[in-house]
């Protein structure tokens, strides 16, 4: 199993398990039913505008470039619109991510899109899937210009670790009230965590952060924000705890 491991700007390393071949090229093929059942509707669809009133859909040439755009389009809008999924990847639990940990962005979309168009429309994904086989990250010629991967968001598919602290720092905890929390909460707060880089969030992370000052019966917290606060709370629990 390859993986792949992102340091985020928060000090935050996550390791995420790299889509195998196996789940992009299945995410693929259902990707080209997708597309093919849309061309079958637009054929049943110009079949009963010509049975009916005697004309097609084809008939314009506008009308047809804006049914074909989706098509063209299909890879761009899907990841953009679905946070780096298509339909294919929905079901094969995989998605886009940025290799740096960073929030993808449009141009890295439209990065991963045009030489996809490229590597998946004019050569069939032949040349997509052999550097994939060939790289380290699970990379496609798209993905090393976009400075991105695809990685497998299913469950268990990731592992968060906070920074251990330095022989320098002080060790005393911040919050002893962290000793009180079971696994399953330090899980649930990793979630948040992940959560917020993955869709940047914040509303969720200072919910967490505001139910813990509540639980600890405290007003307020030390840090600059929720998510170094949460990040604290973790590293003072696995100093008591563990």
């Amino acid at each position: 199993m390859q993986v792949i491991r992102v340091r985020t700007s928060q000090n935050v390393t996550i390791e995420y398990r790299l889509a195998s071949l196996g789940d992009r090229l299945l995410a693929y093929l259902f990707d080209v039913l997708v597309i093919i059942s849309y061309f079958i509707l637009l054929s049943g669809i110009n079949y009963m505008l010509d049975k009916t009133f005697n004309t097609e859909l084809w008939d314009s040439t506008w009308i047809t470039v804006g049914l074909i755009m989706p098509w063209f389009l299909y890879d761009l809008l899907c990841e953009v619109f679905m946070e780096g999924q298509s339909f294919g990847k929905k079901v094969m639990k995989i998605r886009v991510v940025r290799t740096d940990g960073e929030a993808v962005t449009l141009g890295n979309y439209l990065f991963r899109w045009l030489l996809g168009l490229v590597e998946l429309r004019m050569m069939g994904g032949l040349l997509a899937l052999f550097t994939i086989a060939i790289g380290g990250k699970g990379q496609r010629l798209g993905d090393m210009a976009a400075g991105t991967t695809v990685v497998y968001v299913g469950e268990g598919n990731m592992k968060l670790a906070m920074p251990a602290p330095s022989p320098t720092e002080d060790v005393l905890p911040q919050y002893p009230q962290a000793a009180q929390l079971t696994d399953a909460d330090i899980a649930l707060i990793k979630d948040v965590l992940y959560a917020f880089r993955r869709n940047g969030n914040r509303a969720v992370v200072e919910a967490a952060a505001n139910k813990l000052l509540e639980r600890f019966g405290l007003n307020s917290f030390n840090e600059t924000n929720a998510f170094e606060f949460l990040k604290q709370v973790i590293t003072d629990h696995n100093r008591l705890v563990k």
